[in-house]
């Protein structure tokens, strides 16, 4: 059974989606309550959040991001699918940075809430069709000062860093692993964001060196 939560701003939306839920027959996904109070999910216990956790994003502040920080901090293998409006796609690629899977927009219809759902429970990265990875997803950092480094990679990470080791491009990476490239993409920008590093070549060398790879 996997748990999850809504963060959502506005509670008619919350019922919303638990209702596309069950009347999708998703059985194994058990709703284990949500806030419409963005800000008191920073302070909220770790026992609190849940496997899943769909969060809406309406603001340009950042305390979304600030919230995806905070929850990957206090449970790293919680998966987080954002739920936002059309010309919100730079609030987005800041959030996939930080750490969430996916994300979709609020006016999707029901079929596509539960197949990102679906993707992001197995490990897929999910995206709106069109929408594209900004190619600086590492410079949303203003501060001069050097990044807080996370060598805690995941299980799908590790395998995509080995396969960069053996010189498979993304087309190649996401064939063999039967994932789309934008998934591939996401996670070698989260691996040049855990690993502090801008390109391939660094990010072979800083990996050698924590050893990573071999």
């Amino acid at each position: 059974m996997i748990s999850y939560k809504v963060i959502y701003p506005l509670s008619i939306y919350t019922i919303g989606i638990c209702e596309v839920i069950s009347r999708q027959k998703r059985d194994y996904l058990v709703f284990n309550g949500f806030t419409d109070n963005l800000k008191e999910v920073v302070n909220m216990p770790q026992e609190w959040l849940a496997d899943l956790l769909i969060l809406g994003v309406f603001t340009r502040t950042g305390d979304e991001l600030t919230i995806i920080d905070n929850l990957r901090k206090k449970m790293r293998k919680a998966v987080i699918l954002m739920i936002t409006t059309v010309g919100y796609e730079d609030v987005m690629r800041k959030g996939l940075v930080k750490g969430a899977n996916g994300f979709i927009y609020n006016d999707c219809a029901e079929s596509e809430l539960i197949q990102a759902i679906d993707g992001i429970l197995n490990n897929q990265v999910i995206t709106p069709h069109g929408f594209r990875i900004h190619p600086d997803l590492n410079d949303i950092n203003t501060n001069k000062s050097s990044p807080k480094l996370d060598f805690n990679i995941t299980s799908r990470e590790k395998e995509i860093l080995v396969l960069i080791t053996k010189g498979y491009n993304n087309r190649s990476i996401a064939q063999h692993l039967f994932i789309s490239e934008q998934t591939v993409a996401v996670h070698r920008k989260n691996l040049f964001r855990k690993l502090g590093v801008k390109n391939t070549m660094a990010l072979l060398m800083t990996a050698k060196e924590r050893h990573l790879i071999t």
